[in-house]
């Protein structure tokens, strides 16, 4: 079970893919289509008061506004609603499907200024994709210097004692049953979701700057946590989307997280612990070597970050203007759950 009333199930860098848990789409029975590219603006959810205070309702979070929705899972009515771009990523059978238009537009020229809006935030969409991916290649070029400075032996070294750490949080399973559930951990454009920890009780933070190794760690410690039968959530790297940067052991409130730059994590509960990559398993002297080279293509990373980041800014701006436009002219989420 998620941890958070928010996942976000798309990343910018990856468009093709879908990630929502499972046991969300296994819990739905009827599934509203709506033939948009986005919902809702969450602020909305909390002033239509069509769920009980008891319920769990899940929200999709868009990729490019967090403040926005692009779908929901009402678990007791075991009823979701997506957008269609996002339905035709789903690869689930269910019971029932209908297909809503949740807009009501009237006019020629509002069908022709929400094509025109949504058209100029593609193009917006795929400068910032297209800026993100080439820092994500610079990146790229400085974990291949850290590949060359890292001891491997003192990486399993690392592994086997981060495990055996762990390993006594773990409670036995009766059951036979492992699985792992995946979405993404934030949005290129999102705020951190994950933060305060609401329900976790203990979070064990990877630090250093060797992402490659913190993954491959979070990778391995995760086939070592389903050999003991627990169920695990994994939350994927927006930018390097195959990559994980938490798993959230749910049955026992616990997060092993990616805590690199950019995200934030220090420890601040009693039983948190932190494990240092680079004072452990990578020769400093050997980076010390490519430092120059590190430092300039860091430079570049930033501003090509800066260069995806105003792009999406712009492709927000024309998202907004075209939710205002769908929002002055649609049905309320009330009424398509309760009919």
């Amino acid at each position: 079970m998620l941890f958070h009333h928010e996942i976000f199930p798309q990343s910018i860098c990856a468009p093709e893919q879908v990630l929502i848990p499972n046991y969300l789409l296994n819990a739905t029975e009827y599934l509203l289509v709506v033939k948009q590219d986005a919902l809702c603006p969450k602020a909305l959810i909390s002033h239509q008061c069509f769920h009980q205070k008891n319920d769990q309702l899940i929200l999709l979070i868009n990729p490019i506004d967090s403040e926005t929705i692009d779908g929901l899972f009402h678990i007791e009515k075991k009823t979701g609603i997506v957008v269609e771009p996002i339905f035709k990523k789903i690869n689930h059978h269910f019971k029932q499907i209908e297909y809503v238009n949740f807009s009501n537009l009237k006019t020629e020229s509002q069908y022709k200024q929400i094509d025109f809006l949504s058209e100029e935030k593609d193009k917006k969409l795929i400068q910032a994709r297209n800026a993100f991916l080439k820092a994500k290649n610079t990146l790229n070029h400085i974990y291949s210097i850290y590949d060359e400075a890292v001891d491997q032996n003192q990486m399993q070294s690392f592994i086997d004692d981060l495990f055996q750490w762990i390993s006594p949080l773990l409670h036995d399973k009766e059951s036979n049953e492992s699985d792992v559930q995946s979405c993404y951990f934030r949005s290129q454009n999102g705020v951190h979701r994950m933060l305060p920890f609401r329900d976790i009780k203990q979070k064990i933070i990877l630090k250093g700057n060797y992402r490659t190794g913190t993954s491959y760690c979070l990778k391995v410690l995760e086939n070592k946590i389903l050999r003991l039968n627990q169920h695990i959530i994994r939350y994927h790297c927006p930018l390097f989307s195959n990559d994980p940067d938490m798993l959230y052991l749910s049955s026992e409130k616990v997060a092993i997280v990616d805590g690199m730059e950019p995200h934030i994590f220090e420890p601040i509960r009693p039983f948190d612990k932190t494990f240092n990559l680079d004072e452990q398993c990578i020769d400093q002297q050997k980076i010390l070597l490519y430092s120059k080279e590190i430092n300039e293509a860091m430079s570049n990373y930033k501003k090509l970050m800066k260069q995806a980041s105003l792009a999406l800014h712009s492709a927000n701006v024309y998202q907004k203007q075209y939710q205002s436009i769908i929002q002055q002219n649609s049905l309320e989420l009330k009424q398509l759950l309760n009919d």
